[in-house]
């Protein structure tokens, strides 16, 4: 794995391997730092004790320049996991890019509050663990990389991924998740993506998707959503509680949704979409019939 990070002479940059719930990450790191400068190289591994990058003097290097430097990891992690507390580990202030992600297979992905990080280098796409996984590149404001070639096969958890990536609009289209079951929050104030977004289709366990697309304010692509297998999704407050009053989707593109979800057979759901359907067409008749359900609809009503 290789990554970028910018600082300043005197500041010392601490690696984003995170605790463990039980204080046990034995065998979970076993990696060589080269940090770019010039220095020794670190030997980084997980003892079995509490354990995160501010405790081990390997994990944490203080540069002697400003500039941007190449961190190089070899050997096995199986996280990596910026933190808001920057005692623990302060990478999200510092990473500026991602060159490889090398061979290694991570449990989870967190990229939270990276605001220098705008995009990867990489083109061949982080690899995931098949037991499940977790990406998130919650409040990374400035990120805008396209990230569709990524096999995300083994992803289970997409929680608050692009939360607050303000700037994030790339293309989703590519991404097959038949294992996800957390999408709750996914673009919760994503401003500007108006792209592709994955269709659900072949899913085999509950999926959340509460407030999935919330303040996304530029999305106007709900085609693909249309085209969602809705057997295993209950809860579909994708835009809920909009901030502006106009339509977050087509009436046409609402319709297909209702349709969609009435043909999933589900009863006692939840939609709250801010959109409208017109008198006599077939989404009102599927939106009349998931109400005879117990499903729960929120929306702007007919035209």
């Amino acid at each position: 794995m290789i990554v970028t990070v910018q600082v300043n002479a005197g500041d010392t940059v601490i690696l984003p391997f995170p605790d463990e719930a039980n204080g046990n990450s034995q065998g979970w790191y076993d990696v060589y730092v080269d940090w770019g400068d010039g220095s020794p190289i670190s030997h980084v591994t997980a003892p079995n004790r509490t354990y995160n990058g501010s405790d081990n003097p390997d994990a944490r290097h203080t540069y002697n320049a400003d500039g941007d430097f190449d961190i190089t990891l070899k050997g096995k992690m199986r996280k990596w996991v910026h933190s808001n507390n920057d005692t623990e580990n302060n990478m999200r202030i510092y990473l500026k890019d991602i060159k490889q992600f090398g061979s290694n297979v991570f449990e989870s992905l967190g990229f939270a509050q990276s605001l220098l990080l705008t995009g990867f280098s990489e083109t061949d796409g982080a690899k995931f663990m098949d037991t499940g996984a977790s990406l998130s590149f919650q409040g990374c404001t400035n990120f805008n990389s396209p990230i569709n070639h990524w096999n995300m096969a083994n992803i289970v958890s997409l929680y608050q991924c692009f939360k607050d990536c303000h700037s994030f609009n790339q293309p989703l289209d590519n991404w097959y998740l038949p294992r996800v079951q957390n999408l709750k929050q996914f673009l919760k104030a994503g401003w500007q993506f108006n792209s592709p977004l994955f269709i659900l289709n072949n899913n085999e366990v509950e999926i959340n998707v509460e407030e999935m697309m919330n303040d996304t304010r530029s999305f106007k692509q709900g085609q693909n959503i249309a085209q969602w297998n809705f057997h295993n999704i209950k809860n579909l407050k994708l835009f809920k509680a909009s901030y502006y009053d106009r339509d977050d989707i087509s009436p046409t593109t609402y319709e297909k949704i209702l349709i969609a979800a009435d043909n999933g057979g589900l009863s006692n759901g939840i939609m709250e979409i801010q959109s409208k359907y017109h008198t006599g067409s077939a989404g009102e008749t599927a939106r009349n019939n998931l109400i005879n359900k117990g499903w729960t609809i929120n929306d702007r009503g007919s035209i």
